[in-house]
C-alpha cells in the first residue's frame, strides 16, 4: 500500500478562500491531498482582511526517509498523513478620507 498526504488548513477566521501553490482548494477549514514535502506557498483572502501569503516547508516524518520509506510503501497496510495549519489573518486597515 502507500502513504496517503493531507494538508488541513484553518483560519481565523475561518471561510477564508485558500489557494495551494496557487491553485484554489476551498474556503477554510479545508483538507487536500498533497504530492511532495518542502516549501509550499500558502495565500488565503477574505473580503475585510489582510491578503495572507505564506511559504511554508513540510517536513517529512522519520517513517517516509530514504530508506525506510520502503518498508511502508511495501507493507500491506495504508497510512495517512497529515499535516495540519492554522493561519491567522489581520483586519484591513481602512482609512476614511473626508
Amino acid at each position: 500500500m502507500s502513504t496517503q498526504r493531507k494538508i488541513q488548513v484553518t483560519s481565523e477566521p475561518e471561510g477564508a478562500d485558500v489557494y495551494y501553490n496557487y491553485d484554489f482548494q476551498g474556503e477554510t477549514p479545508v483538507e487536500f491531498d498533497f504530492d511532495w514535502f518542502g516549501y509550499h506557498q500558502f495565500t488565503l483572502q477574505k473580503e475585510g482582511y489582510e491578503t495572507l501569503d505564506e511559504k511554508r516547508r513540510i517536513r517529512a516524518p522519520f517513517y517516509l526517509w530514504i530508506p525506510v520509506d520502503f518498508i511502508w510503501e511495501v507493507l500491506p497496510i495504508r497510512m495517512t498523513y497529515r499535516e495540519e495549519l492554522h493561519f491567522k489573518m489581520e483586519e484591513e486597515d481602512i482609512l476614511e478620507i473626508f
